[in-house]
């Protein structure tokens, strides 16, 4: 048996599923009539979002006929979306009701122009002013307090959470600087749609060959957030960055330059963060710490900690760690490196935001840094711009050298209250009562 349904009368939405704010534009429907008979019909709309009463319209349907009719509608600032509400009616009591809600977005979004990140130790006072070419009635200025550095990164954050691309390194470094776990679980489940024929991880499941760089960030940064990398996966990708390593796997750099030893560094670190590394892996390595960029250097510095069984360890060691204090510059709060112009190895996934980050991190557990702690921490942070690092690799590893900070040097309370006041309006923080700021 078969049975067919069907209103009498029947409204259909046809409004785009989303305007942007001043937007000019007209909304749309379609009305039906499936009955045999010709009727004369009233629609009538409420629109929740705007001010103006939409007129009634009226108009005849013959049987089995369809009509288009509509408003013109200006989508207001300040809402971000007109909730809609149609009604038809007909001279004998025929009728249908419609409701559809339609998304607003800004025209222009509101973003982060100026961003500043500070210790408060007494009273901090900072001049503000309204951007001249500004819109009226959008945007303001965000205040927050909170008790570590690591809970400070609001920028990063609100970065991260907008960033819109997604291939893999983009999708672990927001599911890490986001502190996401549930989205770094959907990437650990996906994981196998990543890897090619050799175990290393590809960009997107359609790409044919994996990328070794890809591969050492993702085990080095998911170790470092102390996010769990399956077992089966994480065994396919030690296997592959050992044979990258030994020279059994060959993968171009993705520039013609002279970079293996850089991306075999950068390997055997991430190896190093999940297991014992044999010291023969750095046998294809001419070690040249001077002649490095600073990215590598950082990977060498980390390897030596890992690693006590490197021939004159204990040398070594001091020895990048002087090269990499010579290179660190200061200007003003902000630190800078002596081989920056060098240091932008974008098809590395390497940059000098990253370089600050990373170097921040590494340190900061090792006592032979002491005061220089806090100079670098302090000058990675003035290093961002619109309250961010400049990639989202560095936002990430930025995320995880802030909260280790915050774990090493941030344990004692926040006590009494803070206040903050603009332009006459005043709001506080007593921190007994909202310890988390």
């Amino acid at each position: 048996t078969t049975i067919r349904t069907s209103r009498d009368l029947i409204v259909l939405s046809g409004i785009a599923p989303v305007v942007r704010q001043g937007d000019g534009f007209r909304s749309t429907f379609t009305i039906r009539n499936t009955t045999e008979r010709a009727l004369d019909v009233r629609v009538a709309a409420a629109v929740r979002g705007v001010e103006e009463s939409l007129p009634p319209q009226t108009f005849p349907l013959a049987s089995g006929e369809s009509r288009d009719f509509g408003w013109d509608l200006t989508a207001p600032a300040g809402r971000d979306n007109l909730q809609y509400r149609i009604e038809a009616t007909a001279g004998d009591g025929t009728a249908d009701r419609l409701a559809v809600v339609q998304k607003i977005v800004p025209a222009v979004p509101v973003r982060t122009v100026q961003a500043t990140l500070t210790q408060l130790s007494g009273d901090y006072r900072l001049e503000v002013e309204r951007p001249a070419d500004s819109l009226p009635g959008a945007g303001g200025i965000d205040v927050a307090l909170k008790p570590s550095l690591a809970g400070g990164l609001t920028g990063v954050k609100s970065f991260m959470e907008k960033y819109p691309y997604t291939c893999l390194e983009q999708s672990v470094s927001r599911a890490v600087a986001l502190r996401d776990a549930a989205l770094w679980d959907r990437i650990a489940a996906a994981l196998p749609a990543y890897f090619d024929s050799q175990g290393l991880l590809k960009y997107f499941p359609s790409m044919i060959q994996g990328s070794d760089v890809l591969t050492s960030y993702v085990m080095s940064v998911a170790h470092a957030a102390g996010y769990a990398i399956p077992e089966d996966a994480g065994r396919r990708m030690v296997e592959a960055l050992q044979g990258f390593v030994e020279g059994r796997i060959v993968r171009g750099s993705s520039l013609p330059t002279v970079d293996l030893s850089l991306r075999k560094l950068a390997a055997i670190e991430a190896l190093s963060a999940t297991q014992p590394v044999d010291p023969a892996l750095l046998s294809s390595i001419t070690i040249e710490p001077n002649l490095w960029p600073t990215s590598a250097v950082i990977d060498w510095y980390r390897i030596l900690g890992r690693v006590p069984s490197i021939r004159s360890r204990d040398a070594r060691l001091a020895e990048a760690a002087q090269i990499l204090r010579t290179r660190l510059s200061y200007q003003g709060t902000t630190m800078n490196f002596s081989t920056e112009r060098g240091d932008c190895l974008w098809w590395l996934m390497v940059s000098p935001d990253q370089n600050a980050v990373r170097l921040a991190w590494a340190i900061l557990d090792d006592p032979g840094w002491g005061a220089d702690v806090s100079r670098i921490v302090r000058g990675a942070l003035a290093r961002q711009k619109r309250g961010r690092w400049d990639t989202t690799v560095a936002n990430a590893w930025g995320v995880l050298a802030m909260e280790k900070f915050s774990d090493l040097y941030e344990k004692t309370p926040v006590t009494g209250t803070s206040t903050a006041s603009l332009a006459g309006a005043t709001q506080s923080v007593d921190w007994a009562a909202s310890p988390k700021g």
